[in-house]
């Protein structure tokens, strides 16, 4: 039947049908591939990865599901290994931070076989292309240590596990003893009384490691503190410093030399502290023959000069700081200086002091010090004093997590050995949040790269490259950064973004940064296949939120957003202004840019609505939470604009916790929140509402409306027991609504929406999280499995037909704001997660089959009758009898697009045509 059907058309019956299209940008095309022509540009159909759609922010990067950081160390001026971890597998990553963000160079993965996971794990960088990693898994005392090794090209090397037991109660400390060599030092605890240990160990050229002698003990006394502090003042010169309890109290030096391959037991000394109980040491070396030691006990900081005197240590009364609090730093600026960081209990602050080390004695003397913050609290604090280069310094710590306030700070200071007192604290400039939420310290890590002021913090999940900066202004950025809806600031607004797409087919998204709570903003330019960013802008360096971005003028935007005036901490009543940006958008990114204020009342939530004669219609929540619609006025004075109000503010409800809110005609608009008002406004600036609506939705929860531009108005509801999606049709008749069929309710039930009501294709389209009765629940860092994108057709339901509604998965997951913006009944421009919950951002593009991500993977257009690369043209077979070379078809057989772009059986896959003979397609 075939063979006779091909005959038929090739002899006149049905012409086949071939035209020639340019490839689309990126595309490779062979012949025979499934294409689908868009916009007359010829695209392979085939699926493309979420993971190859580009990230919003290069300078973010997620770690795989289920990973906690636990190491991040440079390893030279733009690349660092980063070491994370599961309950499974250990993995060891080679990265760089260079002009396209962080990039993964090359990665090693671990097992772990036992079933608790991992306990404590180290990772120590002992030359320029070697390090050692060691590790204890839960319930046991067998370490593992391996040697990684990235010297040479862009690899990543892993050598074989050397396995020993080290019955100790925290981490063992280690040194470089000289090429592929290291020495060791723990707190043993195998035997009565507890001591101290030192073992030698070897790299081999295959990567082995080995520790061919057996540990040398020493200090072998009861209440030898496990907190201890080792330092390696020079090649082949180490301390080991101590603490030993009660009854009386003794801080001990010991020095340790390493000499031919093996360990050398130098000289001791002693000091008698009042009585006190040790909680942390830490070892500063200023030069080979001196360092400092700070012992932290319960209400003091002892910071001790000690010197090497004929490789025998000495030190004497230590300078003491009355603190509170667990948490200090100490950082080298010269062989004489250092600062230190810490809670001063008598000034009650953070506070930063530089002491100078006497250079023929054991003093130490408090030059100058400077009282930087509030004291900082909490339990799990991890306190880090780190330079950056150009004489920059960063101290981080965490926040006391509570119900208002759960983030990581970062402040910048600037510091030389030769200054005489600290320069003014602006902490406008200098203090920034770098990391919101969830970062607890355990997996906090904070690394210097290179000298430039840049600095890499990896948490909970992910990492984040930060820049800094101090003339001519002061600041800590993380670049574009990313959005989030989740916020550790107890009293931020919702609106935490916008978007909107302009008349000249620019895309703005405003946003609060994730971390640092800063204004920015990013401009996406059209071209063949998608969008690019061209421009991203802080506009306020403050913390921001009620962020609202309509088009005013063709291609000018007005930005509405609220700040602090003066960015505070763990407080709410914090003084609040709203801005307005106004910029044109173009190929160069924003122009024209100027600042205004809007209102001296700081609205909490609201939307903006241009309306005709330059005027605005403000709608939304004030700082009382009242519903209330104001009219303003657009007015360019110069370079200065300015928005003056019309008329007074319209009162719609009382105490609202939030709304929603739609235009339903050029000046007719509808706000949502307890109930439903339609709002009028007049070319006066006067405004008019019906009251509360009376929707006849009994048992039902509103969610917003839209309008359907066909004199109706859609309103999407769910049913208040089940869930259950319903849609209701209006008719707007002078300026009211009527009821124009019965709710039409779905099977698909809903949570929450998460992004606005959007027309398109001719119905109502939105994001949601749907409510499954069974199944799995998305979770941070593992999107998507119940959040959908819904086109829902309310007029076929209100006319009693069968509604064409279609639901389609959508990939992101909470936390990660889902966008979809539609830029045509065929495209929209969205924002989402890929598997790792890395921000991306595309265009989705949209048939009445299909959706697809990035490439328009919908229904088939044809098959490729030629070879051709971006720019290039090809001939595509759209109708009739197409040749696939090189294929073994089975006549008779219907075949589809596969997700690689060539002929498939598989179900699921994109029908194209009916097989005719081992070589060709016919395409109907």
């Amino acid at each position: 039947m075939y063979s006779s059907l091909k005959g038929t058309m090739n002899g006149g019956g049905t012409t086949t049908v071939r035209r020639s299209f340019p490839v689309a940008p990126g595309e490779t095309i062979r012949k025979g591939d499934v294409v689908t022509v868009f916009d007359d540009l010829a695209y392979k159909n085939a699926e493309l990865p979420l993971d190859a759609l580009p990230k919003f922010s290069p300078d973010v990067l997620y770690l795989r599901p289920d990973e906690q950081s636990r190491a991040v160390h440079a390893i030279g001026s733009d690349e660092f290994i980063q070491i994370a971890s599961t309950d499974h597998h250990i993995r060891i990553a080679r990265l760089a931070a260079g002009p396209d963000g962080i990039v993964e160079k090359a990665g090693k993965l671990l097992p772990v076989f036992g079933v608790e996971g991992i306990d404590r794990i180290l990772f120590k960088p002992l030359d320029e292309g070697t390090g050692l990693l060691c590790y204890l898994e839960h319930n046991t005392v067998l370490w593992r240590f391996l040697a990684v090794r990235w010297a040479g090209g862009d690899g990543l090397e892993l050598g074989g596990p050397f396995v020993t037991e080290l019955s100790t109660n925290g981490l063992p400390e280690i040194e470089s003893a000289g090429a592929d060599s290291f020495l060791m030092v723990w707190h043993c605890v195998l035997a009565e009384p507890p001591r101290m240990k030192a073992r030698l160990g070897a790299i081999g050229s295959d990567l082995s490691v080995a520790m061919p002698a057996d540990a040398y003990a020493f200090e072998g006394v009861p209440l030898l503190s496990d907190r201890f502090a080792f330092a390696k003042l020079g090649e082949g010169r180490y301390v080991v410093n101590c603490f030993i309890g009660d009854p009386q109290p003794t801080v001990a030096t010991q020095a340790l030399f390493v000499r031919e391959g093996r360990i050398e037991l130098g000289g001791r000394a002693v000091w008698r502290p009042p009585a006190s109980k040790n909680v942390e040491m830490r070892a500063l070396a200023l030069s080979p023959d001196r360092y400092i030691l700070l012992n932290k006990t319960e209400s003091r900081l002892d910071i001790y000069n000690v010197a090497m005197l004929n490789d025998v240590p000495s030190m004497a009364a230590p300078f003491q700081v009355t603190v509170s609090g667990l948490f200090f730093d100490a950082v080298r600026l010269s062989d004489r200086r250092f600062a230190v960081a810490y809670n001063d209990r008598n000034a009650g602050s953070l506070t930063t002091t530089m002491f100078e080390a006497s250079a023929t004695g054991n003093a130490v003397l408090s030059l100058f010090s400077r009282g930087m913050l509030g004291t900082i609290r909490g339990n799990a604090n991890r306190l880090r004093f780190v330079s950056l280069g150009e004489s920059l310094y960063v101290l981080t710590f965490n926040s006391e997590a509570s119900s208002y306030a759960d983030y990581t700070q970062a402040l910048l200071l600037r510091m030389t050995a030769d200054m005489t007192a600290f320069e003014d604290v602006l902490v406008k400039e200098q203090l920034t949040n770098v990391w919101d939420r969830g970062c607890e310290a355990e997996y906090f890590h904070f690394c210097a790269l290179g000298t430039t002021g840049r600095f890499i913090v990896s948490g909970s999940g992910r990492m984040k490259l930060f820049r800094c900066g101090w003339t001519p202004l002061r600041f800590i950025d993380a670049g574009v950064g990313e959005f989030s809806s989740e916020t550790g600031d107890y009293y931020s607004s919702d609106r935490l973004f916008d978007v909107v797409a302009l008349s000249n087919g620019y895309v703005v998204l405003a946003y609060r940064e994730r971390d640092t709570w800063h204004g920015k903003l990013s401009v996406f330019e059209p071209r063949p296949g998608g969008y690019r960013p061209i421009a991203s802008h802080t506009f306020s360096y403050s913390h921001v939120d009620n962020l609202a971005i309509v088009e005013i003028a063709p291609g000018k935007i007005a930005l509405q957003y609220r700040q602090r005036i003066k960015p505070t901490y763990d407080s709410g009543g914090s003084e609040r202004e709203v801005k307005v940006l106004v910029a044109k958008v173009t190929s160069e990114g924003l122009t024209e840019k100027a600042t205004t204020s809007f209102e001296p009342e700081p609205y909490k939530e609201t939307r903006l609505f241009p309306l005709a004669g330059d005027r605005l219609l403000v709608l939304g929540l004030n700082h009382k939470i009242d519903l209330f619609a104001r009219v303003f006025r657009y007015r360019e004075a110069g370079a200065t604009p300015s928005f003056e109000p019309l008329g007074e503010a319209l009162r719609l409800d009382y105490e609202r916790a939030n709304f929603t809110a739609a235009r339903l005609g050029p000046n007719l608009f509808a706000a949502t929140s307890a109930g439903s008002f339609l709002v009028e406004a007049r070319e006066d600036g006067t405004l008019i509402s019906s009251g509360r609506l009376s929707l006849e939705t009994s048992g039902s929860e509103t969610h917003g409306m839209l309008d359907e531009e066909d004199g109706h108005v859609a309103c999407l509801l769910t049913d208040s027991a089940s869930g259950a999606i319903e849609t209701v049709r209006y008719a707007k008749l002078g300026g009211r609504l009527f009821q124009a069929g019965d709710a039409a309710a779905r099977k698909e039930k809903l949570e929450r929406i998460v992004t606005e009501l959007r027309r398109m294709r001719g119905k109502t389209a939105f994001v949601y999280k749907a409510r499954w009765t069974k199944g799995m629940t998305s979770q941070p860092g593992r999107p998507a499995s119940d959040l959908r994108l819904a086109l829902l057709d309310a007029g076929s339901a209100a006319d009693g037909a069968p509604p064409k509604d279609r639901f389609y998965p959508f990939p992101s997951s909470p936390g990660t704001p889902s966008v979809f913006l539609p830029i045509d009944d065929r495209r929209a421009f969205c924002a989402m997660s890929d598997g790792r919950n890395n921000q991306i951002y595309t265009i989705a593009y949209l048939d009445d089959a299909f959706l697809a991500f990035g490439r328009p993977y919908v229904t088939p257009s044809g098959i490729a009758g030629s070879d051709g690369t971006e720019g290039q043209s090809i001939e595509v077979t759209l109708r009739g009898i197409a040749e696939v070379p090189g294929a073994t078809l089975q006549a008779g057989t219907a075949y589809a697009s596969g997700r690689d772009g060539r002929l498939s059986v598989e179900p699921g896959g994109r029908t194209v045509g009916v097989a005719v003979s081992a070589s060709e397609l016919l395409i109907e």
